[in-house]
């Protein structure tokens, strides 16, 4: 009789995050005969989430969409949305569940409980909107439910907590979510280095990139304080922001101030970019500038790097540890355009730091953050908790 071959199930906010950050994890574990699944929540973009569909289809993924969303806040639908993952988990069976961004950890870890999963990853990819340092009451609400709900969400014997920085370590273990045992530190998702290889440091253009979705814990309302005197000064260069809008998010733009910043001088939005385009983006690139308010461990930041642009970024929980500080980039303090300004001043005027800082950039990134080295780290974990159960 024929082994049942091993089964895994991906539990995820969108389709969209799953695509940028988790699809190299089920290809290898396809590659490794497991039979891989996919519960995901219903994306804000129905552009992003086609676009996604059509990349997943070239694998052997099936694909179940419940009720949540990643911004949603009808507590009916949310708890239809755990209760229909919790009936798939039933039905599927899986020997390990891997659950990743904030929703997905916790309906997940729910429905995992439920469901009697024997295994399962918490994958944070950072806190999250409500952990973001200018707590208003909102922001103090929804942390005091995340650890309410997340001491039940994370009460499985046989678990492993996947953090990508120091500070999502320390918060998790203050909170007794997991033991010190339970958990491991992972920098980031992975790059695919193959990407950025052959980096000609002589071919950049006078490029200055914004590459995130427009919100403003992602630092835009800085970058654009800081182009709005940076472009009177620097005419010959261009401000370039590459990310989408997310209107449905507490921490939208509204559009009519986007439409107002359109206006400013050498100041362009280019959406949503296919994963080439955006590759190509940061290859002409000069400098990268990302002066977010909290993050995981931002991927854009690692690819910059390996694309040999400098960074700028803000002195917060994730940016810090994406970046060596004077050597790859430079970290300036959150919610500071005037020092934006002075960092981006010096790089425009000096070429040499730029190389410099960039050379450096693309070997930090060769150490640290290729995809194998990060897959491998995280096939152990999955064999760790596996071979507890068989």
């Amino acid at each position: 009789m024929p082994l049942k071959r091993k089964s895994i199930v991906f539990i995820i906010n969108h389709l969209a995050f799953f695509v940028s950050h988790r699809l190299p994890i089920a290809i290898r574990a396809l590659e490794e005969g497991y039979k891989v699944s996919l519960i995901t929540g219903k994306s804000a973009s129905l552009i992003l989430d086609k676009e996604a569909r059509q990349k997943i289809k070239k694998y052997d993924i099936s694909i179940k969409t419940v009720q949540f969303s990643s911004t949603g806040t009808n507590p009916i639908r949310e708890l239809l949305g755990i209760i229909q993952i919790s009936i798939l988990l039933k039905k599927i069976k899986p020997n390990l569940v891997h659950c990743a961004s904030p929703k997905g950890v916790i309906y997940g870890g729910i429905a995992s409980k439920v469901a009697k999963i024997e295994a399962i990853v918490f994958a944070i990819s950072g806190m999250g909107y409500a952990f973001t340092k200018r707590n208003s009451c909102l922001k103090k609400t929804l942390s005091s439910i995340f650890f309410l709900i997340g001491r039940f969400s994370f009460s499985h014997k046989n678990k492993i907590v996947i953090v990508q920085n120091n500070d999502d370590y320390n918060i998790l273990k203050e909170h007794k979510l997991a033991k010190k045992s339970e958990m491991i530190l992972i920098e980031g998702s992975g790059i695919n280095l193959k990407n950025f290889e052959n980096i000609n440091l002589d071919l950049k253009e006078k490029i200055i990139l914004f590459p995130a979705r427009i919100m403003k814990d992602k630092g835009i309302y800085e970058f654009v304080n800081a182009v709005k005197i940076l472009c009177v000064k620097y005419d010959n260069w261009k401000f370039i922001v590459a990310g989408t809008h997310d209107y449905e998010s507490p921490n939208s733009i509204k559009k009519n101030i986007i439409t107002d910043w359109k206006k400013i001088k050498n100041l362009q939005f280019l959406g949503h970019l296919h994963t080439e385009d955006m590759n190509n983006l940061y290859k002409l690139s000069s400098i990268v500038c990302l002066p977010s308010y909290r993050e995981g461990l931002p991927k854009s930041l690692l690819e910059a790097q390996a694309a040999g642009c400098p960074v700028i970024t803000a002195d917060t929980v994730g940016c810090r540890d994406a970046i060596i500080n004077n050597e790859t980039g430079y970290l300036v303090p959150p919610y500071n355009s005037s020092e934006i300004v002075k960092k981006i001043e010096l790089l425009i005027n000096n070429s040499r730091l730029r190389k410099e800082l960039g050379t450096k950039g693309i070997n930090n990134a060769n150490k640290k953050f290729g995809i194998d080295q990060i897959l491998e780290k995280i096939f152990n974990s999955y064999e760790k908790l596996l071979n507890k159960n068989f």
